[in-house]
């Protein structure tokens, strides 16, 4: 576990639950792994980070 300077270490770690959401009926309409993978299209699309080489396209079956 990291450490970090002034940070009170008796401090409750906060959770957060969909549950009551789910219960009522609420259904999610994208997956995480569809918010990661459009976090990270925006960021390159925007040069916050490289765009991938044909070699990585390639490993990963793009074409």
């Amino acid at each position: 576990m990291s450490k970090f300077k002034d940070i009170d270490r008796n401090l409750k770690a906060v959770s957060f639950s969909s549950k009551k959401l789910t219960d009522l009926g609420f259904q999610f309409k994208y997956s995480l792994e569809d918010m990661y993978k459009g976090a990270i299209e925006t960021c390159r699309e925007k040069g916050l980070i490289p765009l991938p080489s044909e070699k990585e396209k390639q490993a990963n079956g793009e074409n």
